[in-house]
């Protein structure tokens, strides 16, 4: 993908198809897809230096629909009134990008430019821009891993189809040379995005999510509240204590059944993203089939069964999150690396490799490899 710099002179509540297949390179999201893998829990870590303002108050919480998921904001708060009004306006921001950014909104910016760009220059938004960017970052961090030219396969690969099917071999290798991020060009100057050849198609599915939880947790942070979790699906952020307490995020384990994790982590001003091979699936002739989808093949990938990345950055670890999938733990770790990201794999074979910045943070419920012999966890509602 090209960048152009810039030069120095310079209401209705609706439900977004928003697409989880997460399209990877093999050299590479939870989605996230990132994906609704991690669960919030209640627990404490005591303290005794905290500030009486940040002890008292009242939990605010807060589920609704919003970018194919259901989004949950917590503002712990002494004004109860104050906090919920943060919280519609936490809400209103993230319905503001999904409107801009869901390739499934025929007026949003990426629907725009996939049926336009190829006949030339479209102009975007500065979030759109913001967007792709950071996945330029990725895809350069992961060798070209991070693609999101995905959704050129995504009308193959229909996971939420009433009788999804196995895309035939021919199928697969007509759209193969359509996708590369490189043959996407953005020009920040003039704020355009242009695709070299026809054919081309993004989807945002694997890094918008966290780009919306990053700039509806900066809106609530800005507005004076320090201590809130907002959790889409999978991409947490989360800042403060609720009362004495650090949110306490369970990370599911990828074959038992929904709720039962294999390890915890403590949270007090990070983001966390989830990726796995278990939230979007079929089995066709008694082969399990998952939507996290390796470009070099087209099919889903094998090294991985979930990936979960904690950072400052929740766009960044959003679309790295998808990306270690496939690279799997040794290549995986030394992208987190480059991004200034931390995470935890759990292979195939239930072994679980830690990154060294979070090895002191992550409490293992299990102290050797995972039980992998069960079935995936229920696909969410």
């Amino acid at each position: 993908m090209e960048i152009k710099p810039v030069s120095a002179r310079g209401g209705a509540r609706q439900v977004w198809r928003w697409s989880r297949y997460v399209l990877l390179c093999v050299a590479f999201i939870t989605l996230s897809h990132r994906d609704a893998t991690a669960q919030p829990q209640s627990g404490s870590q005591n303290s005794n230096t905290l500030p009486a303002e940040q002890l008292e108050g009242v939990l605010v919480r807060d589920l609704r629909p919003s970018m194919g998921t259901l989004v949950e904001i917590s503002i712990w708060h002494p004004d109860q009134a104050a906090a919920q009004s943060a919280v519609d306006a936490a809400y209103g921001e993230i319905h503001r990008l999904e409107r801009r950014l869901s390739e499934w909104l025929d007026t949003s910016d990426i629907s725009i430019i996939n049926n336009n760009a190829a006949a030339g220059p479209v102009s975007v938004g500065d979030d759109t821009l913001v967007v792709l960017k950071a996945a330029i970052r990725v895809g350069d961090a992961s060798g070209g891993a991070f693609d999101v030219t995905w959704a050129t396969l995504s009308q193959l690969w229909d996971f939420s189809a009433v009788e999804p099917r196995v895309p035939t071999p021919s199928e697969i290798a007509e759209k193969l040379p359509m996708i590369d991020y490189r043959n996407v060009t953005l020009d920040l100057e003039r704020k355009t995005v242009f695709f070299q050849k026809p054919g081309i198609r993004l989807g945002l599915g694997g890094i918008a999510k966290g780009y919306a939880v990053d700039r509806a947790a900066n809106l609530l942070y800005s507005s004076g509240f320090s201590s809130f979790m907002i959790n889409a699906g999978g991409d947490i952020n989360a800042r403060g204590r609720h009362g004495d307490q650090p949110w306490k995020i369970g990370l599911q384990h990828p074959r038992k059944k929904r709720g039962e994790v294999f390890a915890y982590v403590f949270l007090t001003a990070d983001t966390l993203v989830t990726s796995s091979d278990y939230e979007r699936w079929f089995v066709q002739d008694g082969k399990r089939y998952h939507h996290i989808i390796d470009p070099k093949t087209g099919f889903p990938t094998t090294k991985t069964a979930s990936v979960t990345v904690v950072g400052q950055n929740g766009t960044l670890a959003d679309a790295a999150a998808t990306a270690a999938m496939v690279l799997g733990p040794e290549k995986g770790s030394k992208m987190l690396a480059k991004l200034g990201l931390d995470g935890v794999f759990v292979k195939e074979n239930g072994h679980i490799v830690v990154t060294p910045g979070l090895k002191k943070r992550l409490i293992l419920v299990d102290k050797g490899p995972l039980d992998m012999t069960g079935k995936v966890p229920a696909k969410t509602p």
